[in-house]
C-alpha cells in the first residue's frame, strides 16, 4: 500500500485576489485613461449565418481565422456558443407573435434566471 499526502490550499470564493479587482475586462477598480473608438458605416445588407463544428477546439480556430480577416471582410458580430449556451438563448427568445402572454413567459424565465445567480 502507498502513502498520499495532502496540502492545505485556500479557497478562491474565500480569498481577495487584488489583481482581479484592478486587472481584466472585469477589473472594478480598473481606472480608463483613454480610449479609441471606431465609427463604421450602416451595412447595405443584414445577413445572419450560422455554423455547426464537430467540436469546441474546431470552433475556436474558425474563429481565429475570422479574427485574422482584413477588417473589410471580418463581420460585425461573430459568437461562438456550446450548445447550452444556444438552447438558453432559444429558450429566451421573445415571441413577438405571441404579444403580452410571450413578454410576460420572457419577464417569468428571466426572473427565475436571476433568482438562481444567472444575470
Amino acid at each position: 500500500s502507498g502513502s498520499s499526502s495532502r496540502t492545505a490550499l485556500g479557497r478562491s470564493s474565500t480569498n481577495l485576489e487584488l489583481t482581479g479587482l484592478v486587472l481584466g475586462s472585469e477589473g472594478c477598480l480598473g481606472v480608463v485613461t483613454s480610449a479609441v473608438v471606431r465609427v463604421r458605416p450602416l451595412p447595405e445588407a443584414t445577413e445572419y449565418e450560422s455554423v455547426v463544428f464537430p467540436g469546441w477546439t474546431a470552433g475556436a480556430t474558425f474563429m481565429r481565422e475570422v479574427a485574422r480577416l482584413p477588417a473589410a471582410l471580418r463581420p460585425a458580430s461573430c459568437r461562438l456558443m456550446d450548445s447550452k449556451q444556444l438552447k438558453l438563448s432559444q429558450a429566451l427568445r421573445e415571441d413577438p407573435s405571441q404579444g403580452l402572454r410571450g413578454q410576460l413567459r420572457t419577464g417569468i424565465k428571466l426572473a427565475w434566471l436571476r433568482a438562481n445567480g444567472v444575470s
